[in-house]
């Protein structure tokens, strides 16, 4: 919905940038209630919070160091971005799973 409102405040505003008209139109989305939804936090099972927490400090770290500083891995105290994606994988396939 928001790439479509930027799509048509964009044709009103030729001499805007791609830029402009993406903040106009999740803007406008986000104004007339149609921006994408978020869960509310209730409806996370409070369970699987240190596990989601968890995954997404691995996701960040595996982005942030692990692909960007190679030598962290050389040291062999870190798993490598292939070995952090599996674990990655497994953890959010356990957490489908509860």
């Amino acid at each position: 919905m928001v790439y479509a409102m930027a799509d048509a405040w964009a044709a009103r505003n030729t001499q805007a940038t791609s830029v402009e008209a993406f903040v106009a139109g999740y803007l406008t989305a986000v104004a007339e209630g149609q921006a994408l939804p978020r869960a509310a936090v209730e409806q996370l099972a409070p369970e699987g919070k240190p596990r989601r927490t968890i995954v997404a400090a691995l996701d960040l770290f595996k982005d942030q160091i692990l692909s960007q500083q190679p030598e962290e891995i050389a040291s062999g105290e870190w798993c490598s971005v292939e070995e952090a994606e599996a674990l990655l994988a497994r953890l959010r396939a356990e957490e489908g799973a509860l």
